[in-house]
């Protein structure tokens, strides 16, 4: 993906990113291929409940050249996630003659490039729960204590805390439709977003799902009428940056209706290791799964420093000469603010803050 960052608006951006019409043929086909595989030319095949299409693909934010989809197989029956994982590298091994070495085993999924269509392609196995099923765990954990071990613990017996806590397969729908349900402007804002992350992140090899942007783009856009694409990206990558010493949760329409609040989902991640050691980005159909595990966020907060500085630096100073400085000479470093004290504004200016109350 070739973009002209030169050009005078985010508009002129969001044409040069987004998808082709060739870049969603391909992923259709790649997708119509492995459905005919699982259904009818896997050992497992007779246990498959539904095949679902998750990922940047199915919540139509989709860069243009990025021929990528996860694709989420529901299981039925008895079976072990790893016995499926083997035996379908194997099934498509031999039918589109892949070697081990172009075919990756992760925990959780299989990697691998479709031959033909030549996109890549993140398959994952799990077993199919009801609608809103994070939010319901969330809701009433404590029923769902029950410890499991060995060979039983990978097994579709797992029980539903567990799953939830371990990954997000299983709510991938919920997750889909968090994001397709939003207006089109923000699935755009999303876009702009993923395509910074492109320029910046993936430039100097920092990890960083796409999934977390997604999550505090919606959060921005609940907190405004309207959808600015320079405010809302400057917002989004201000978050990131400080995302270990904020507390943001998205509370999602069902989280809502349902009773969920902020600040129980904020008690549940209190105690735990990531509030004092990482960063804390709940999962809004999920809130038992951090998204932000796997950040670093020393890394993050360098790059997206600099992201900040080359994209709005003259505004960014600016905004910080007129709207943060203190009415007098502040020591920041003698205050020490709780994450869910800190505004969302920032660090320092929560902390400029503290010091003229």
């Amino acid at each position: 993906m070739q973009v002209d960052w030169n050009v005078a608006t985010w508009e002129e951006v969001l044409k040069q990113i987004e998808p082709t019409e060739d870049d969603n043929a391909r992923i259709e086909a790649a997708v119509a291929s492995l459905r005919n595989v699982l259904t009818n030319n896997w050992t497992h095949a007779t246990a498959v409940q539904e095949i679902v299409i998750g990922g940047s693909y199915a919540k139509n934010t989709l860069l243009r050249g990025h021929l990528e989809v996860d694709v989420v197989v529901f299981l039925a029956g008895e079976w072990t996630r790893e016995d499926c994982l083997h035996s379908f590298r194997q099934s498509i091994g031999q039918m589109w003659k892949l070697g081990q070495d172009n075919v990756r085993l992760t925990r959780h999924s299989v990697q691998f490039t479709h031959p033909s269509t030549r996109v890549d392609v993140d398959l994952l196995f799990t077993f199919a729960i009801s609608a809103d099923s994070g939010l319901r765990v969330f809701d009433d954990r404590r029923q769902f204590q029950t410890q499991w071990t060995g060979k039983r613990k990978r097994s579709r017996h797992l029980n539903d805390f567990d799953l939830l806590r371990e990954t997000s397969t299983s709510v991938v729908q919920d997750q889909v439709r968090l994001v397709r349900q939003a207006q089109p402007r923000v699935r755009s804002l999303i876009q702009l977003a993923k395509a910074l992350k492109v320029r910046f992140m993936d430039a100097a090899a920092t990890y960083l799902p796409s999934y977390v942007l997604e999550i505090l783009a919606l959060d921005y856009v609940s907190q405004t009428c309207t959808v600015d694409f320079d405010q809302g990206l400057q917002h989004i990558f201000e978050q990131l940056r400080d995302l270990d010493t904020e507390f943001v949760f998205h509370r999602c329409s069902e989280a809502a209706r349902m009773g969920i609040s902020s600040s129980a989902v904020e008690g549940y991640w209190r105690g735990r290791r990531e509030w004092s050691q990482g960063a804390v980005l709940p999962d809004p159909v999920n809130p038992l799964h951090n998204t932000a595990t796997l950040l670093k966020t020393s890394e993050l907060r360098e790059v997206c420093t600099v992201l900040l500085d080359e994209v709005w630096g003259d505004q960014l100073m600016r905004s910080n000469s007129s709207e943060m400085a203190p009415a007098s000479p502040v020591d920041f470093e003698e205050v020490v603010c709780p994450r869910a004290e800190i505004d969302r504004v920032g660090l320092i200016a929560s902390t400029a803050k503290h010091h003229q109350t």
